[in-house]
């Protein structure tokens, strides 16, 4: 089963991690979840947003400090008594956000590392995760802790699934828009999927490809004048329909497309549902 992982810059990775990770992947998610839990508890309502300067005193984070880090997004210090966040000041605030949310991953799995290894378990040898998939579990114990399952769950299904409702819950959970079509996709109401098209020019053709998508193994190109390209010069929802590979069957799929960002940041963001 394939694992897709939002990186801070909007892409996926795909990664098939080893069966043994499949539970650290759930013990990651279940200790997230305690922590929101603890958050709820203290402040007594489990409203939206779950941030993570709201989340931090509860590990000993000391405090979070805005500064120049370069090309980097987040630093964790220890210091005597706790931790202190490093975050880019220069980032946006929803990037931020993330960031340090993932850097809060990086605690509670050093915490479970040490559970298990004080119990001589070890968790299968959870104490030499390291590396890219150290970095896979952080970000996914970032979007437990930003848009918890059952809390998230709830308002999508109050808000009924469309690009539109992906818009709001971005803007409620102070995530990114496309960090919030994946967490669509992977609460997967009616087996729907996220991809996020991109300008491209093939020859002297121009339209978009895919620059993520659930689906990893083709690259789709979509030749202007096309929905997307409707989409793009819009701020409107436009619906189409196209057809896809569901494993050995073609499938008419219907498409519901939106534009984000601006200038050379902009984007088109489909949801694709295959039972409509």
């Amino acid at each position: 089963m394939n694992t897709y992982s939002l990186r801070y810059d909007g892409t996926i990775d795909h990664f098939s991690p080893p069966v043994d990770l499949q539970e650290a992947k759930q013990l990651i998610i279940r200790r997230a979840g305690e922590l929101v839990n603890e958050l709820v508890k203290r402040r007594q309502r489990e409203e939206p947003p779950f941030l993570a300067e709201a989340l931090a005193p509860l590990l000993d984070i000391k405090e979070i400090l805005k500064t120049d880090l370069g090309e980097l997004s987040a630093l964790l210090v220890r210091s005597r008594d706790g931790y202190i966040l490093k975050v880019n000041a220069s980032h946006h605030p929803v990037r931020q956000n993330f960031s340090c949310a993932h850097e809060i991953g990086h605690i509670l799995l050093d915490e479970l590392a040490k559970q298990h290894l004080s119990s001589g378990t070890d968790f299968r040898g959870i104490s030499q995760v390291t590396g890219k998939t150290k970095e896979r579990l952080c970000d996914i114990a970032a979007t437990e802790l930003l848009m918890p399952a059952p809390v998230f769950s709830k308002y999508l299904v109050d808000f009924g699934l469309c690009i539109d409702s992906v818009e709001r819950l971005a803007h409620i959970f102070k995530v990114s828009i496309p960090a919030a079509a994946i967490r669509v996709q992977e609460i997967d109401i009616e087996g729907c999927w996220a991809i996020r098209w991109k300008r491209w020019q093939r020859n002297r053709s121009k339209g978009f490809i895919q620059d993520w998508t659930r689906e990893p193994a083709r690259r789709t190109y979509v030749r202007d004048p096309s929905a997307l390209l409707k989409a793009y010069e819009s701020n409107d929802t436009v619906k189409s329909f196209k057809c896809f590979e569901i494993g050995n069957v073609r499938k008419r799929c219907l498409l519901e497309s939106k534009g984000f960002g601006h200038d050379k940041t902009r984007y088109v963001l489909s949801l694709v549902f295959p039972d409509r």
